[in-house]
């Protein structure tokens, strides 16, 4: 860690799975937690150069909040691992790097709690505060941030997650590349999120919005003709189409319908995967082909006639 980084505080200790007692209620313990995080910001001093004692129930407290958080992506760890706490104490950004060589920005304290477990089967961390995360590309070990009430997937990209205390609302900005953002409360269908798209959850109301910073709204629709050597007519998409948790063969046939292109895949690969997602009809083939491959682990191939083939 590099003498930039002096601000950030780090501590770890060792921790066993049997010391999570049964029955662990996740909300009663992760505002527990959160108390305990804050109150303890204001007395740095004291975090610095509090007793070894403290620092175990804290560890062992964030550890709990990192094993129970709800939701159907809640982080699994293994038996043993060494829980890890980064704390960026001071009044400036403090810059880093993970094992798996994903930089991170950590704003003025700010935390990240993570375990040993990280980069092995999955990189799953917390965050509290203000945190820039640029992904090493990895599509066998997704990249997942939890917040507060959000779960934020990625495969490799960039994207900034704003999760306050004092705030009224979460947020999660993409810069670069494809996230999924599922609000752990209300559990509705995850979002996918396009480049500079902000998604935003009001805490107060327990309702989200997205918006997109760059983009312009547009009203018309436009033709969309057949490929090369088809019958001769159009095929006109809708503004935008959803799919909710619809298997990928009903997908990709439907896309290849609307786009006009074909697209090869075995059926008997592709049969028991889901997919839930938003597109415009100004977004190319090739970048919701992207995104559904990327998030169910797939591999894709454009071939120089305009096909498609997507294979595991």
């Amino acid at each position: 860690m590099s003498s930039n980084n002096d601000g950030l505080f780090e501590e770890w200790d060792d921790f066993k799975q049997e010391d999570v007692p049964e029955g662990m209620d996740w909300n009663e313990n992760y505002h527990s937690i959160r108390r305990r995080i804050h109150r303890d910001r204001k007395k740095q001093q004291w975090i610095r150069y509090g007793s070894a004692a403290f620092a175990g129930v804290f560890l062992v407290a964030c550890t709990w909040a990192y094993l129970f958080a709800p939701g159907p992506e809640q982080p699994k760890i293994a038996g043993g691992p060494v829980i890890k706490v980064i704390h960026n104490a001071s009044d400036t950004i403090s810059r880093f790097r993970l094992p798996d060589s994903t930089q991170v920005v950590l704003y003025p304290h700010a935390m990240l709690v993570f375990t040993s477990a990280y980069n092995r089967s999955a990189r799953e961390l917390y965050l509290d505060g203000v945190g820039e995360f640029d992904v090493h590309k990895d599509r066998s070990r997704p990249f997942i941030v939890y917040a507060d009430n959000l779960t934020i997937k990625a495969i490799g990209t960039k994207f900034l997650v704003k999760n306050e205390k004092q705030a009224t609302s979460e947020s999660v900005l993409l810069e670069e590349g494809i996230v999924q953002v599922t609000d752990r409360v209300m559990r509705k269908s995850p979002k996918l999120l396009a480049v500079n798209d902000l998604f935003i959850w009001d805490r107060t109301a327990a309702s989200m919005n997205i918006v997109n910073t760059t983009k312009k709204a547009k009203t018309t629709l436009a033709p969309v003709p057949k490929e090369a050597g088809a019958e001769d007519r159009m095929v006109v998409r809708p503004a935008w189409f959803s799919f909710d948790n619809a298997s990928l063969p009903v997908i990709l046939d439907r896309l290849s319908e609307l786009y006009g292109q074909p697209i090869k895949f075995k059926k008997s690969e592709l049969a028991n995967l889901h997919f839930i997602g938003k597109f415009d009809k100004n977004d190319s083939l090739e970048h919701i082909i992207q995104v559904i491959t990327s998030l169910n682990e797939l591999k894709y191939q454009k071939k120089n006639d305009g096909t498609y083939l997507i294979y595991k």
